[in-house]
């Protein structure tokens, strides 16, 4: 029942058990390793999701690794480097975490969650308030009819206002 078991771990992340989740499919790609059932992309999207709940539970330096090995997969790219982005940054790799994230948003142009990425690196991470500002423009400035895009770009307005007034 791979399909069922693949479902239960996606639920469990639906939830926020993350731990669930995270042995879930630790389990479903140990099972289906070599099975032809079960596609590269499928495997890969398990993979990022895995390293997701691994984040998740604060065990950056296995995302990170896992996230390193797949380097080069054409698929998933943009998903991949912001996971290891926010992967990076949780293990104290600042620098390492903004290239990621621009990495992320060079894979795909017009995604706004890599430059919502560098913004907050730059602004709260780096202390470059003039960097992070014109991150945040950009978000503001990006739009997307999806409701996460939306929240981007208002979040972005809500910075670029905290900003001005701060001036």
């Amino acid at each position: 029942h791979l399909r069922a078991r693949r479902l239960e771990a996606w639920m469990f992340a639906q939830e926020g058990d993350a731990p669930a989740a995270a042995r879930a499919l630790e389990v479903w790609l140990r099972r289906t390793a070599g099975d032809p059932r079960v596609g590269r992309v499928e495997r890969l999207t398990a993979q990022l999701d895995l390293a997701v709940a691994w984040v998740m539970n604060g065990h950056a330096p296995e995302a990170i690794s896992l996230l390193t090995s797949l380097e080069g997969e054409p698929q998933e790219r943009s998903r991949r480097l912001a996971v290891l982005a926010v992967a990076l940054h949780q293990d104290g790799q600042v620098e390492a975490a903004l290239d990621a994230a621009r990495r992320a948003e060079s894979a795909e142009p017009g995604s706004l969650l890599p430059v919502v990425q560098q913004a907050l690196l730059l602004q709260y991470d780096l202390g470059d308030p003039t960097a992070a500002e014109a991150r945040w423009r950009a978000v503001a400035e990006g739009g997307g009819a999806d409701l996460a895009s939306m929240l981007q770009v208002l979040r972005a307005r809500v910075e670029l206002e905290r900003a001005d007034a701060g001036r």
